[in-house]
């Protein structure tokens, strides 16, 4: 929202990746996501797991990308072919998929209905 809008500015003003902002958010999650895991100690955490190490891979993809270190394309034959932020999004994604089959367990489902 607008207090996020600012802070992406002032980050590229200061030449900081604004990557760093989700940093914070990610904690939240998975600190909230821990705190709910003592209430519910029957939930498999196979698939949360698997979403949190795809979104890290992920994430170290946007990050290298970015500001300072600028990679961008991978060299070598796949050069313009593959790029950084490809694979961020491929892993961002088989990550909310994870989160779904995560959510989407029987005992999750029971307590939502």
């Amino acid at each position: 929202t607008l207090g996020y809008g600012v802070l992406m500015a002032l980050m590229y003003k200061l030449k900081i990746h604004s990557g760093l902002l989700m940093i914070p958010i990610l904690g939240i999650f998975i600190w909230s996501e821990w705190r709910c895991s003592k209430v519910e100690p029957d939930m498999k955490y196979k698939y949360y797991f698997l979403a949190v190490l795809l979104s890290a891979l992920g994430y170290a993809c946007m990050l290298i990308e970015g500001p300072p270190l600028r990679i961008g394309c991978l060299p070598g034959p796949l050069e313009g072919k593959v790029q950084l932020h490809t694979i961020w999004h491929l892993l961002s994604a088989a990550s909310m998929v994870c989160i779904f089959k995560f959510y989407n367990q029987v005992t999750v489902r029971k307590k939502l209905l």
